[in-house]
């Protein structure tokens, strides 16, 4: 058995804030997915394209969903407009497939 060096001892550095971002900054990534959601949902009423509907809405969710792992993880302002999109775009989803199942595919 090799002995371990101290590199495989070493925390875990990717979720440590980054040095170049004060604390307290705002994250727009949560603003971004808000967008995209909004966006998904209005298009679920103006248009008749399903695929945009769903691109959009969980383009959202994911940009949502990163975005609060960056604001936990980086101590950064910002967390109502992501909490905000990964809500809505969950409804919208949810909202969608049930159009999508409905309506037969």
């Amino acid at each position: 058995m090799a002995p371990r060096t101290p590199e495989a001892w070493a925390p875990d550095r990717r979720l440590e804030p980054d040095p170049q971002v004060p604390v307290g900054a705002f994250d727009p990534l949560g603003v971004v997915a808000l967008g995209l959601v909004v966006l998904g949902i209005l298009a679920a009423f103006l248009t008749n394209s399903g695929w945009l509907v769903s691109a959009l809405v969980v383009a959202g969710i994911v940009l949502a969903a990163v975005a609060l792992r960056r604001i936990r993880s980086q101590e950064r302002k910002g967390k109502g407009y992501a909490l905000a999109a990964l809500i809505l775009g969950l409804i919208g989803a949810l909202i969608t497939l049930m159009v999508v199942i409905r309506s037969g595919f």
